[in-house]
């Protein structure tokens, strides 16, 4: 209650003349952190002030900032990176009220659905047959190649809703599905394109060599699987360099980084200048390898 109070009166000062004053007051509610939010969100709805509404609009995309990324470092530390979850840390960005657990609910129902289905007789491919069934047959997901550039479908959380979205986010979802269900599915980083693989070993993924990708799959075509001759295939086509790198599989700490990538590139285009340097100041959050840095 005394804490309620005193964020109040601090949202009170909010419109004081003197910047001493205003910087002091800016610091103590920011220390709140994502606390002052709804403090805030009620402050900026009653008021009619719009200087004082610019603050408290400012101040929250501050804390919101700060929170993601805080929750983004916490993830890329940890020791079970799990890519769904740095792609809804990600997506705050655009919907900072994001209902995390509606995301998660909806996935787990997905995974039971999934799971009731399977048993241990099935071979990899039988697995893969079963999930592409439930995730494309049951639940309805789709991929459609007229809105595959629309910013919408970048974003896991709104995937999730309109049961439609790109090859990443799409992806994403069929990693951590097969993931929990014990299927060692990872990605692929094709240039101008996303796929799996599923391979006979999910440790040591950073060292997997091409001998231990059992077969690729195409999250955007259905779930399709193919071989490592489609992938060549394709790379004639649009005349890109044979590199190994394009038929190995990447960890999650580099589809997330994808991810952000992706991210980047949509505000660019929609000329949100404050937001694209938030973004890019994450990029380090998600490099490896020191030194490397986001390039235009």
């Amino acid at each position: 209650m005394k804490e309620a109070e005193e964020i109040k009166a601090l949202i009170s000062l909010l419109d004081d003349p003197d910047s001493e004053i205003l910087s002091q007051v800016t610091e103590k509610i920011f220390s709140y952190g994502s606390t002052a939010i709804p403090y805030l969100e009620n402050a900026w709805e009653i008021t009619e002030d719009e200087f004082l509404q610019s603050r408290i609009i400012a101040l929250l995309e501050t804390i919101q900032e700060e929170d993601i990324r805080r929750e983004l470092m916490e993830w890329a530390s940890s020791l079970n990176l799990d890519p769904l979850v740095g792609a809804v840390i990600l997506s705050k960005a655009r919907y900072p009220d994001l209902a995390e657990k509606e995301v998660f609910d909806l996935v787990e129902k997905i995974r039971k659905s999934a799971w009731l289905e399977l048993n241990n007789e099935l071979t990899a491919l039988e697995k893969i047959k079963v999930l592409n069934h439930v995730i494309y047959s049951i639940y309805g997901f789709h991929a459609d190649p007229k809105t595959i550039s629309e910013p919408e479908n970048h974003y896991i959380n709104t995937a999730l809703s309109k049961k439609s979205g790109n090859p990443l986010s799409l992806g994403i979802l069929y990693i951590h599905l097969a993931e929990k269900l014990g299927m060692a599915v990872v990605g692929v980083n094709l240039p101008e394109h996303f796929v799996l693989a599923y391979v006979n070993s999910s440790s040591e993924i950073s060292f997997l060599d091409k001998n231990k990708v059992l077969f690729y799959i195409n999250p955007f075509n259905q779930g399709t699987v193919f071989s490592r001759n489609e992938i060549e295939v394709y790379l004639k086509k649009m005349k890109y360099p044979h590199k190994e790198e394009y038929f190995l599989p990447c960890d999650s700490l580099t589809v997330v980084r994808l991810y952000l990538m992706h991210l980047i590139l949509i505000f660019k285009k929609e000329n949100k200048e404050e937001k694209l340097e938030f973004l890019k100041s994450l990029v380090p959050v998600l490099t490896k390898k020191s030194g490397e840095s986001y390039e235009e």
